[in-house]
């Protein structure tokens, strides 16, 4: 089964034929489709379009517009867009150059956003190229490395008195980052100011409750009731996959149920015989 992928710009056909998977770079991140992919209607970000035909991986840019998806019919309507083949790799790299010095020279919020969406779509160009070849991401990383960080910043856009926050690709990993580093640090330090500081006999013992604890609080499993755990609780739990895969058997097929019997069946086997040499017997 297949997928009809149709890119349109306003003045041209870029591709419109038949695929094997695409991956969509949208506003809100890359999505990938597979046939019979439930119909949606989304935003599409300038970034790298990957198209799969059988087991060769093709790219084009994208300059940013819509998609449509619904009964196997993918609709990109883009500004513009360049199959990654097709772009001259020299040209591209002097586009990005000059898009890297206009940003560093833009003056005003206007001149800096536009610099910025013209440093995207250089960026971008480079990024098809250097995906075709086997050292792609390689290649790609000692281009655009120095040039990311150069321009690593945030630009506020004033758009009806409402501030706007224009974000990298990356730049929103990176907040998150700080941010989830940041919260827990915080925690502690007003738990630190304002939690009550009691050092009473009861606090200091072994239960707050301040009751005695009888007996040995220590207690050791056999090494058996870890390796159990390990080898067979862990991938029990993912049996729980089996389910989008019935779902999908349609489209799967009969190979991808042999897989699954066999998974399932390996995890029964072992169980037994866990079960047969006592490694239930954890006291």
């Amino acid at each position: 089964m297949t997928l009809n992928l149709c890119v349109l710009t306003p003045n041209r056909i870029v591709w419109d034929s038949e695929v094997k998977e695409i991956i969509l770079p949208t506003n809100s991140g890359q999505i990938g489709v597979l046939p019979n992919h439930a119909p949606i209607a989304t935003a599409i970000d300038i970034g790298i379009l990957r198209i799969r035909l059988n087991d060769q991986w093709l790219t084009m840019a994208l300059m940013g517009g819509f998609a449509r998806i619904g009964n196997n019919q993918i609709t990109v309507l883009v500004s513009d867009a360049e199959k990654g083949n097709d772009i001259d790799p020299q040209e591209a790299q002097q586009t990005l150059e000059i898009a890297e010095a206009n940003l560093n020279k833009a003056e005003g919020k206007r001149q800096t956003i536009e610099a910025n969406l013209a440093l995207r779509r250089a960026r971008t160009r480079v990024e098809a190229i250097n995906m075709i070849s086997p050292n792609g991401y390689r290649n790609l990383k000692k281009i655009l490395f120095s040039s990311y960080l150069m321009n690593f910043k945030y630009i506020f856009h004033i758009h009806r008195s409402t501030f706007m926050f224009l974000l990298y690709e990356y730049d929103i990993f990176w907040a998150f980052l700080i941010i989830s580093s940041f919260i827990p640090i915080l925690a502690f330090l007003i738990s630190g100011f304002l939690a009550p500081i009691s050092k009473r006999p009861e606090k200091l013992s072994s239960y707050e409750s301040g009751i005695e604890p009888i007996g040995d609080a220590w207690l050791q499993f056999r090494i058996r009731y870890y390796m159990f755990a390990l080898l067979f609780v862990v991938f029990d739990v993912e049996t729980v996959f089996l389910y989008p895969w019935a779902m999908s058997f349609d489209v799967l097929g009969v190979s991808v149920f042999i897989e699954a019997f066999i998974f399932v069946l390996i995890l029964i086997i072992g169980s037994v015989y866990a079960w047969r040499k006592g490694a239930l017997e954890w006291s």
